[in-house]
């Protein structure tokens, strides 16, 4: 196969693992985005608890680092790929057993949760693959409860578009997009950090990385909320 196959059929995987090599996918991910997961975690900072709702999880390997900041958060997975939904459920089955994590396949372009059911949400390197990023965001703001608090986080552009996948239906965004989406799905109190790592690519190698971090709110008096 040629590069472009091998790159178009990378980024399919990365959008929703499926299929022999799911695990081995969702492990490399893991490893990947380790460093910007656990930035996104920490700022975020869900507190004691909070019911906290992550958009694709993928394998699911660093929920201790949510779970363990106190014994009364509540977690829940929405991932799009069934192979991760299954290896999440497997690696976090003690977690399960208590009652403190969930996970379920789903989209967040529609998601199943109740409105205002969660505290803090989280969402890392998911955003390049939404067609309608306002419907994705809509529904993140309809489940979160006024006050709540989002943690997007996403490569800079400049950087993704040098990785052969990205090519292959990848929607790529600077700061200034990501914080306008934001603006535009309603929600208020939008903060920025960067987060720069070298480290390896999911098309191998090592390459120098530039993330953003976006938090934001869900307004406290919002009118999505109002019975007027």
């Amino acid at each position: 196969m040629d590069e472009n196959h091998n790159s178009a059929a990378l980024a399919g995987q990365l959008r929703c693992p499926h299929g022999s090599e799911a695990v081995a996918i969702g492990a490399r991910m893991a490893r990947n985005n380790a460093g910007p997961i656990t930035q996104a975690i920490d700022w975020l900072a869900p507190a004691n608890g909070d019911r906290v709702l992550e958009v694709g999880p993928g394998s699911g390997a660093h929920i201790p680092l949510i779970l363990e900041r106190g014994d009364a958060i509540r977690y829940q997975g929405l991932d799009l790929s069934a192979p991760m939904v299954a290896e999440a459920v497997a690696s976090q089955g003690a977690w399960i057993e208590t009652g403190r994590a969930r996970f379920q396949q789903g989209s967040s372009e529609a998601m199943p949760f109740a409105d205002a059911a969660f505290d803090s949400l989280l969402c890392v390197n998911t955003l390049y693959f939404w067609e309608r990023p306002q419907d994705h965001l809509a529904e993140m703001r309809r489940v979160l409860r006024p006050g709540g608090r989002l943690c997007l986080a996403y490569g800079d552009r400049d950087f993704m578009s040098a990785l052969p996948f990205s090519r292959h239906g990848f929607r790529l965004y600077g700061r200034p997009q990501g914080e306008a989406l934001l603006a535009v799905a309603g929600f208020d109190t939008i903060e920025h950090r960067s987060y720069c790592e070298t480290g390896g690519s999911n098309s191998g190698g090592e390459v120098q990385k530039r993330f953003h971090l976006l938090r934001a709110r869900r307004p406290v008096l919002d009118l999505a909320t109002s019975p007027c």
